[in-house]
C-alpha cells in the first residue's frame, strides 16, 4: 500500500493540511513575550512541554507549559530557581522532564549547575544544586531512574562521560587509572545491572588506535575494560553499541585497512559484546565504488537505532569541496583555494538483527548536499509495521518507506515543508523527531524577512502524521 506523507501544519506550512476535529496542530511562542531559551521537550503519550526562563526583578523562573497529545493546554508551572544561565540539557524519562542549567559560582571558583525535575502526572517539581558540572557542551544527555548521564568535551577533540547519580550533588567522571587520552564513542546504560557500556576510543593518528569497552557502575567507577578484538589488517575507526537483552549489546562501526598509501579497503562491522566478552566480528566491505576505498572520501557514523529485533546504522560519506581562484601579486600568479563547504554523497544504511549480522544494506543518494557543519543527516525511524528513512534539508523533507522485511512501500520522494509564499519571506531553524506511533513533532525558529514587525523569531510546533 503506497503511503503518503500529511503533514499537519495549518495554513502556514505544507500544501496538504489535515484537520484534527478542531484541534490545534501548531503551536507559536513569540520570542518577545517568552524566550529564545525555549525548549520543546516530547514525552511519549502523556504529550509535551515547553520550558523557558524568565526573570522578575532578582528571582529567576523556569516556565514549565503542558500540552497533552492534541497540543491542548494542560498545565502550567512557574518554577524558582537560581540558575543564571539558560538550559544546557534536557531529557525525557518515564513520566517526568530533567532540566541541566549550567552557570559559575563566582564565590567557590567552580562550575556549578542546577538540575531541575518536572513530573507530568503531577505536575510538582524539585530541583537541587550541583557542583563540579562541565562548562562546555553537553550531549547525549541521558536519565534512567534518576541517575543522569551525559558527554562533554574536555579538551581539543576529546571527550569524557559525566554521571550525576541520583540524590547526589556532585559530577563525578570516568577515571580509568594509566589510560591514554581518549574520547568516548558512545555509550548505553544498563538500568537492570546497574551499568554503564562505555566505548572509549583511543585514537593516536591515523593508523594506530584501540577501542575499549569499558563497564562502570553508575558512579563512574570502571569495573572492566577489555580492548576489541585484534583484527590484524585492519582498524576499528569509530563504535556505536545499543543494548539488545540482558548482558547481550550490539556494537557496530566503520573499519579501515592498515595502509600508509593508496586505496585502503573499508566498510562496516559488527560485534556482539556478551557475559563480558566479545564474539567474532563480521566485517562487510563497502562495494560501492561511490562510497568506499578511496582517501578523499570520509564518513560520519550514526547512532544506533532500533526496534525490538531489528538495529539500523548509517554511515554517510562526504568530502570537503573548495573552489580555487588565481590573483596576481606584481604580475605573479598565486592560486588559493576557498572553502565551500562538505559535500555528501550518500547515506549506506545497514540493518542488523540480534546477532549482529547485516539483514539488508543500501545505499541511499543525497540530492546536492552541501552544508558547512559536520553532522549526519539520514534518520531510520522503526514504525509499527514499516521502516521509514529521510532527512531534511532547508525547506524540505526526502523520505523512503520500506516494509520490516526490507520491500519497498514507497520510493524515495522529497515534498516541501513550507508553502512557497512563505519560503520568499521567511527563514527557518528547525529539527524533526519522532513523537509517538507514526507522529512527528516539527519544531524551531523562524524569522521574516524585510520586516520590522516580525524581525523577532517565533518558535512553532508543529504536529505531523506519517501514514
Amino acid at each position: 500500500m503506497k503511503k503518503v506523507l500529511f503533514f499537519l501544519l495549518g495554513c502556514i506550512l505544507c500544501k496538504v493540511a489535515v484537520a484534527q476535529s478542531g484541534k490545534p496542530v501548531r503551536l507559536e511562542f513569540p520570542s518577545e513575550k517568552y524566550s529564545v531559551q525555549i525548549k520543546c521537550l516530547l514525552c511519549d503519550t502523556l504529550g509535551l512541554c515547553v520550558a523557558y526562563p524568565t526573570a522578575n526583578y532578582d528571582t529567576l523562573y523556569c516556565n514549565i507549559l503542558q500540552y497533552d497529545v492534541q497540543l491542548q493546554k494542560t498545565n502550567e508551572s512557574r518554577i524558582p530557581i537560581n540558575a543564571q544561565l539558560g538550559i544546557a540539557a534536557s531529557a525525557y524519562h518515564d513520566g517526568s522532564i530533567y532540566l541541566l542549567y549550567q552557570t559559575y559560582n563566582k564565590k567557590k571558583k567552580e562550575p556549578t549547575g542546577i538540575l531541575l525535575t518536572y513530573h507530568l502526572q503531577t505536575a510538582t517539581s524539585q530541583w537541587r544544586e550541583i557542583n563540579n558540572i562541565p562548562t562546555s557542551d553537553i550531549r547525549q544527555f541521558t536519565v534512567q531512574d534518576g541517575n543522569v548521564f551525559f558527554l562533554s568535551t574536555h579538551s581539543y577533540n576529546q571527550s569524557n562521560i559525566y554521571y550525576i547519580p541520583l540524590n547526589d550533588n556532585y559530577v563525578h567522571q570516568l577515571l580509568v587509572p594509566n589510560a591514554p587520552d581518549y574520547t568516548i564513542d558512545d555509550y548505553v546504560v544498563d538500568n537492570q545491572a546497574q551499568r554503564v557500556m562505555v566505548c572509549m576510543n583511543t585514537s593516536s593518528n591515523s593508523k594506530n588506535n584501540v577501542i575499549w569497552m569499558c563497564e562502570t557502575d553508575f558512579a563512574g567507577n570502571a569495573q572492566k575494560v577489555i580492548d576489541f578484538p585484534d583484527t590484524g589488517s585492519y582498524r576499528f575507526q569509530n563504535a556505536r553499541i545499543a543494548r539488545i537483552s540482558d548482558n547481550r549489546f550490539l556494537l557496530t562501526g566503520t573499519y579501515q585497512e592498515r595502509k600508509t598509501s593508496g586505496n585502503k579497503a573499508s566498510g562496516i562491522y559488527s560485534l556482539v559484546y556478551e557475559n563480558h566478552s566479545f564474539q567474532e566480528p563480521q566485517l562487510y566491505s563497502y562495494l560501492s565504488s561511490a562510497i568506499g576505498g578511496k582517501d578523499d572520501l570520509l564518513y560520519l557514523a550514526s547512532a544506533i537505532t532500533s526496534d525490538d529485533s531489528l538495529f539500523s546504522f548509517v554511515t554517510e560519506s562526504f568530502y570537503p569541496e573548495y573552489r580555487y581562484s588565481t590573483t596576481y601579486h606584481y604580475g605573479v600568479p598565486s592560486t588559493e583555494s576557498i572553502f565551500m563547504g562538505y559535500r555528501f554523497i550518500n547515506a549506506q544504511v545497514n540493518i542488523f538483527n540480534t546477532d549482529g549480522q547485516r539483514l539488508w544494506e543500501y545505499s541511499f543518494p543525497f540530492d546536492n548536499l552541501m552544508v558547512t557543519n559536520l553532522t549526519t543527516h539520514l534518520r531510520t525511524t522503526f514504525l509499527s509495521d514499516y521502516i521509514l528513512h529521510h532527512y531534511t534539508l532547508n525547506t524540505s523533507i526526502t523520505t523512503m518507506l520500506t516494509g520490516k522485511q526490507f520491500q519497498l512501500e514507497d520510493p524515495i520522494r522529497t515534498s516541501e515543508l513550507f508553502s512557497q509564499t512563505n519560503q520568499k519571506s521567511m527563514q527557518t531553524n528547525y529539527t524533526l523527531n519522532r513523537w509517538y506511533d507514526n507522529y512527528f513533532i516539527l519544531s524551531g525558529f523562524r524569522f521574516h524577512q524585510g520586516s520590522k514587525k516580525d524581525s523577532n523569531p517565533i518558535f512553532f510546533i508543529n504536529k505531523i502524521r506519517y501514514q
